[in-house]
């Protein structure tokens, strides 16, 4: 009996403080509508994503500055964000061709480098995060290479993987459209 209750004890101290893996899962990308109309078409490709690690997003750390929870994506970050910059450039009255072959104005390529976030403390936002694409664009013979960049951050009340969702999106969605930005300027 009394094995059993040491055992029982040092397991819930085990699970208890080791940190846990939260899923963001990613909403497909929702363009406004400008209703311009198609004058340019592009080529997406390759959209890479570069990150070291590939499905981790996110940490929240307590006050010390440990590791409580880990948020993972459940899907492809390069492949969502093709869609989203398909789908915005599309909004914008640029057409993208699915077929390599095809009459193009430009071919484009991006490289995820960054997409994270911290979650740490109760002072003024203490969630924080940062995303940056690179964004090379051939024309004819003559290559353009764009670094965007997000950064952002607010305050969170309750320090729980729920508080990503919202904010990582908002993050993607803001470099979705500074990248399809670039692009329609750089056309």
């Amino acid at each position: 009996m009394r094995k059993l209750i040491v055992v029982l004890f040092l397991s819930l101290f085990v699970f208890g403080c080791s940190s846990k893996n939260s899923i963001l899962n990613l909403h497909s990308y929702n363009a406004i509508s400008k209703s311009a109309p198609i004058f340019k078409s592009i080529y997406i490709s390759d959209v890479k994503d570069s990150r070291e690690s590939k499905n981790l997003v996110g940490t929240i750390k307590d006050g010390d500055g440990n590791i409580k929870e880990y948020i993972v994506l459940n899907q492809s970050l390069d492949l969502w964000f093709k869609d989203a910059l398909s789908k915005e450039l599309n909004s914008r009255g640029i057409s993208v061709e699915t077929n390599p072959a095809a009459s193009v104005d430009a071919i484009v390529k991006a490289d995820i480098s960054k997409f994270n976030a911290i979650l740490m403390g109760f002072d003024k936002e203490n969630l924080s995060g940062e995303a940056a694409v690179a964004i090379e664009l051939k024309k004819a013979d003559k290559s353009i290479t764009k670094q965007i960049s997000q950064k952002q951050s607010e305050f969170v009340v309750i320090k729980n993987s729920s508080a990503f969702s919202p904010f990582m999106l908002n993050l993607l969605n803001d470099i979705v459209v500074k990248s399809a930005e670039n692009i329609e300027n750089s056309i």
